[in-house]
């Protein structure tokens, strides 16, 4: 596929190599989503994704998503976009689903770390692991309390590879993280209130990066 200023993509092969290809395709499996239209590559975004495909052999799906949630994870909540009375932040939760072993879920993220922290290096220690709880969450964002000085910088970027993970955590019968996390995810104040240790965090910007295989049977 070539674009207006007759560059090839590297998002597609040509369509003369595709047709020529005697390569037999497997059938796509019922309710498999299809491939996004080239459209969902343009701009900036489109063009970074463009420069890293022929480098790696993640999925450029898998770039552009994440490249997404890390961009609204840098961004903070400096921008919005408002309904009604409503602030929608950038920041973004996703759960990035591929074959187990073979779909490069990893080097994908590995291609888009690189390039957020070199563009933002104070976003290098607000990328994080270990969703378990949301008291947990919260302190990583806190407020200022007393001695405490709290965190200065309230984005988090969480990266999980495990979502099942999270999803036991969320089961857990005294678990305070799915509220929490569905708190960060609409922007509004944390807080969890217990009498030796609560905790706040009134403008927090949290995103959520997941990764979790499939296995083919």
């Amino acid at each position: 596929m070539t674009r207006p200023d007759g560059v090839l993509s590297l998002l597609e092969q040509p369509d003369d190599e595709r047709q020529s290809s005697s390569r037999p395709l497997l059938p796509i499996p019922e309710g498999w989503p299809v491939p996004p239209d080239i459209a969902a590559y343009h701009g900036l975004i489109g063009e970074i994704v463009n420069r890293i495909a022929p480098h790696t052999e993640a999925d450029p799906v898998a770039i552009l998503a994440q490249l997404l949630v890390a961009f609204g994870a840098a961004a903070g909540r400096g921008a919005w976009f408002q309904v009604e009375a409503t602030r929608h932040h950038a920041n973004e939760f996703l759960v990035l689903i591929g074959d187990s072993a073979r779909a490069r879920k990893g080097s994908s993220w590995d291609h888009v770390r690189a390039l957020i922290t070199n563009a933002d290096t104070q976003i290098s220690s607000r990328i994080l692991t270990g969703l378990s709880s949301g008291e947990g969450l919260i302190h990583a964002v806190r407020d200022p309390v007393g001695q405490d000085p709290g965190v200065s910088d309230r984005r988090l970027l969480v990266i999980e590879p495990e979502f099942v993970s999270v999803l036991k955590n969320v089961s857990r019968e005294i678990s305070t993280l799915s509220p929490t996390l569905r708190s960060a995810w609409d922007g509004r104040p944390l807080a969890i209130l217990t009498r030796t240790a609560p905790a706040r965090a009134t403008d927090a910007h949290i995103s959520v990066l997941c990764g979790a295989a499939f296995y083919a049977g």
